[in-house]
Parts: structure tokens; sequence; C-alpha cells
């Protein structure tokens, strides 16, 4: 009467068991902020996920891989609503003007030094790239992300 299917379940989770260990490591975090310890949350999570994501490989090498229903359904809500409820919107408004600039120019910078760096190298890959898939892998590597660096100068308290 009642079936168990692992392979429906396993993905949701793992996704719930990564949101619950990130939410314990940072409230341990924040919860010893008392010994002048500064580092941004990102880069915690950074290093929480590398380590998450290097034990998953080890024990579980293919149970887990991304595919874009994960990202779309389960990571990405999560990032977007996060970092759009904690923007400062009065000093956002006020310097709409620079951040739009730096992340414009930011972004075609990035574009044009990671397909100009890959170009130099095509001669040492094993396979033929065209010059169009480099600079579509350079477009899709490089974007800025102006609310995460705005949350991140926040977070370490850089001057409005």
């Amino acid at each position: 009467m009642i079936n168990f299917e692992w392979h429906d379940v396993k993905t949701p989770l793992f996704v719930s068991l990564w949101v619950v260990l990130i939410m314990f490591v940072q409230i341990i975090f924040h919860a010893s902020r008392e010994n002048n310890f500064s580092l941004p949350d990102s880069v915690l999570l950074i290093i929480t996920g590398f380590c998450v994501g290097t034990a998953i490989d080890w024990f579980l090498p293919h149970d887990i891989y991304m595919d874009p229903d994960l990202f779309f359904l389960y990571l990405l809500p999560p990032i977007a609503l996060e970092a759009g409820y904690f923007m400062p919107n009065r000093a956002f408004f006020r310097n709409i003007g620079t951040i739009l600039t730096f992340a414009v120019f930011g972004t075609l910078w990035n574009i044009a030094t990671i397909g100009l760096v890959l170009w130099l190298f095509s001669p040492f890959y094993d396979h033929s790239v065209t010059p169009i898939d480099i600079m579509l892998f350079s477009t899709l590597i490089s974007a800025v992300d102006p609310v995460a660096v705005l949350s991140v100068f926040t977070e370490v308290k850089v001057n409005e």
C-alpha cells in the first residue's frame, strides 16, 4: 500500500540537509563573533559548500548531480530572495549610477579578459574550440552580481 521510492525524494532531502547544515554553521559563526574574527558570511558559506561538496563526492559520487531542475527549483530561489530581502534600499538607490556603471563595465571587462586568456591558451587544449564558444563560455562565467557585491560590502562594513 505504501511504497517508498528513494530516487523521488533523495534530491529534496539532500538539499534540505545542505540548508540545515548551512544554517547551523551560520548560527555557530554568528554566536562566536565575540572573538573579533572578521570574516564575511559569503566566505564561510563558500568554505562550507566546498567541504560538503567534497564529502558528498567522496561518499556519494553518483547520487547527486547538478541539473537545471535542481538549480532553478531548489537553489536559485533562496539565493535571490535572501539577496533582495537584505538589500539596503536607501544606499542602493542613492548609488544606483555607480552600481550600474561598475556592474556593466565590470561584466564587460570580465568577458573580454576571460575570453582573451582562454583564446590565448587555446593551442594547449585537447579539442579545438571556436572563438564563439570561448566568448559564450566567457559570457556565462563572468557575470558580475552587484547584489552579491553590495551584500558583502555591507557585511564587512564598507562606507556607504
